[in-house]
């Protein structure tokens, strides 16, 4: 529907990501007012978020992870480096953060009490809440032995994010002085790794398909969808 009013904005992958977590969560605190839904949605998606979070390939919502794992690095890089030994990436927990704005991972109250933050200020109060998130039981994720202990926290953690104003002061205090333009130079590099990545990716596929197509193992249609397959 976003990419009706404008296309490009929303790939179709993100029916199957965050439009439907999003679109129920709107639709419970707006007492069904899909009209307000829909130019909510667009709003975010065009004015908030940043460009291509929900695009192809969710290229935007992997240069908001890669920048939050590079803020989580610099405001904490004890619990960073633990993390990163265990195994652990932003990407296990902070994907549906960015591509859903907390909907599927907060209590509904607080989350309808980010999105009027987020809304009203911006996507930096998604990085202030994720932030927060990480560092609350920070000591019990510095004492986790593995992974799984490290996701268990981090489940809790949001899931028990009832008090919303408790939430949102922390968020605003225990990370004082963070305009956007702090994470404006993060974003830059993320997106510069987040493209380089994906030209490779592109290129051993293009690779790939070429090598196919010349040994007569497949046939590729214009828009290519693998069609025959010759053994």
């Amino acid at each position: 529907m976003i990419n009706a009013h404008r296309p490009g904005v929303a790939a179709q992958g993100l029916a199957q990501t965050a439009a439907p977590a999003i679109a129920g969560f709107l639709l419970a605190v707006l007492d069904y007012k899909e009209v307000e839904v829909f130019w909510i949605m667009t709003a975010l998606a065009e004015d908030r978020l940043y460009p291509g979070t929900w695009g192809q390939d969710l290229a935007g919502a992997r240069v908001e992870m890669e920048t939050l794992a590079s803020l989580l690095k610099q405001k904490h890089p004890d619990l960073a480096a633990h993390l990163d030994d265990l195994g652990f990436n932003v990407s296990m927990v902070a994907a549906d953060w960015f591509l859903t704005v907390f909907t599927k991972n907060l209590p509904q109250e607080t989350c309808a009490r980010v999105w009027d933050s987020v809304l009203s200020e911006g996507p930096k109060v998604i990085f202030r809440v994720a932030l927060v998130l990480l560092q609350t039981q920070k000591a019990l994720l510095l004492q986790a032995k593995e992974l799984n202990q490290v996701l268990h926290v981090l489940h809790i953690v949001q899931n028990s994010q009832h008090d919303r104003d408790m939430l949102m002061q922390e968020a605003f205090e225990r990370i004082p002085n963070f305009p956007l333009k702090a994470i404006s130079k993060y974003r830059k590099q993320s997106a510069e790794e987040v493209e380089s990545h994906t030209e490779v990716k592109a290129a051993k596929r293009s690779k790939l398909l070429s090598f196919a197509r010349e040994k007569k193992l497949i046939r590729v249609s214009d828009g290519d969808e693998f069609a025959d397959i010759r053994l």
